[in-house]
């Protein structure tokens, strides 16, 4: 099992400008399939969607982060989501941009969803 700081780990490593493009593309591979082993395992139904991020458009692409979007209500203790709603906060906190659909390959990347994830299926 993965743990949590393997996870951030990982995504640190990506976010680092300073790594090989190589090391870069191992950890993103990583960093997939902790995702997957990890939201496989979520209490609820869900999908993946993705966020436009206007507001980081330096690269010529308006494409975010991929979230977990909840496919029926749920709620564990504070945490309290309805359909279509990501883990990591509500669809109205999005302000219409949680829509685009997620490209071939995709995982979810969302470190808030990725932690929130974590915890609900380790509550230790």
């Amino acid at each position: 099992m993965t743990t949590l700081q393997e996870i951030q780990y990982l995504q640190n490593r990506i976010k680092q400008r300073s790594v090989a493009w190589n090391d870069r593309k191992l950890a993103s591979e990583k960093l997939k399939v902790a995702s997957d082993s990890l939201c496989s395992k979520l209490p609820f139904k869900w999908q993946i969607i993705g966020a436009e991020n206007c507001f980081n458009n330096h690269n010529g692409s308006s494409h975010g982060k991929e979230h977990i979007v909840l496919e029926q209500d749920w709620s564990q203790g504070r945490i309290k989501r309805k359909i279509g709603d990501a883990l990591c906060k509500t669809s109205a906190q999005f302000k219409g941009n949680l829509s685009l659909e997620p490209w071939e390959g995709s995982y979810v990347n969302c470190k808030a969803c990725l932690e929130k994830a974590f915890k609900i299926i380790n509550p230790d």
